[in-house]
């Protein structure tokens, strides 16, 4: 167990990937902290890998999330090892239907989120501790057949 003893957080980690990656860090031994916006998501999470996940909502597109999370964290007493920047959003339409509202949305989250989160928690990454910003795959490569 690489990771036994170390805490980690998971940004959008209730589905897909950031699942995937909590489950990855959870079976070498780590004590995980999955966040996203959806309880059912998050509960259906804890339930699927039960161990020591622990789970918590918050809209990280707001700054009201974010404090959150920064609180939540630091009301733990317990340093991070790992964070883990997973979440984001995509609105897969054509560019001159993209509303102001979808896109302050993305940016909220897909940027502003993980700038502000990581230095929020900062105070509370432990010595050595590790960051990591997912991407997407296809922001480097287009969607087959997707709206132009």
């Amino acid at each position: 167990m690489r990771l036994h003893n170390k805490r980690a957080l998971v940004t959008g980690g209730s589905d897909g990937i950031g699942l995937a990656i909590a489950e990855a860090f959870s079976r070498e031994g780590a004590d995980v902290l999955i966040v996203g916006r959806d309880t059912k998501k998050l509960d259906a999470a804890h339930k699927q890998l039960g161990g020591t996940i622990e789970t918590l909502s918050a809209d990280l597109a707001t700054s009201a999330g974010i404090a959150a999370v920064g609180e939540h964290v630091k009301e733990s007493g317990r340093p991070l090892d790992i964070l883990v920047n997973n979440a984001g959003v995509a609105f897969l339409v054509p560019f001159e239907t993209v509303s102001e509202a979808q896109f302050q949305q993305s940016f909220a989250l897909n940027v502003t989120a993980v700038f502000f989160l990581t230095q929020g928690l900062l105070p509370h990454l432990a010595a050595g501790a590790s960051v990591i910003n997912i991407s997407s795959y296809f922001a480097n490569k287009m969607i087959p057949k997707r709206p132009s």
